[in-house]
């Protein structure tokens, strides 16, 4: 499920990032898609189920650390904020910033798990 995650969060930003660029293009092919407001509330909704389900897994069953959840909460924040301005750059860049929250706090969240499990291996 973590893997799942990592995967989404990095098209988030991937979303994020190369939509001002692809815009710039090929504005007549991909205008529609680059603010279609139910692809990104289901990448949206979709992170934070999956991510959110791994980090509340990990922190119950394996490493039982709050940061990882505390990093994707505050990246989701930084999303929302970005999602309420009108600014356009800004927006892309607050959903940039949020999306790297996300994955650092998966890939924080792996290491912890492989940690915990290596240090129970070797007890």
């Amino acid at each position: 499920m973590s893997k799942i995650s990592i995967v989404l969060a990095v098209l988030c930003a991937i979303h994020c990032a190369a939509t001002p660029i692809l815009l710039s293009i090929a504005p007549v092919l991909l205008g529609e898609f680059a603010h279609n407001w139910w692809l990104e509330a289901m990448m949206l909704g979709g992170g934070l189920v999956l991510g959110g389900y791994a980090l509340i897994k990990g922190l119950l069953n394996q490493h039982e650390r709050w940061e990882p959840l505390l990093l994707f909460l505050l990246g989701f924040s930084i999303i929302l904020l970005g999602q309420t301005l009108d600014f356009h750059v800004m927006e892309h860049i607050l959903t940039a910033t949020g999306a790297s929250f996300w994955i650092v706090a998966q890939l924080y969240n792996v290491h912890l798990e492989h940690k915990t499990h290596q240090c129970e291996n070797h007890a």
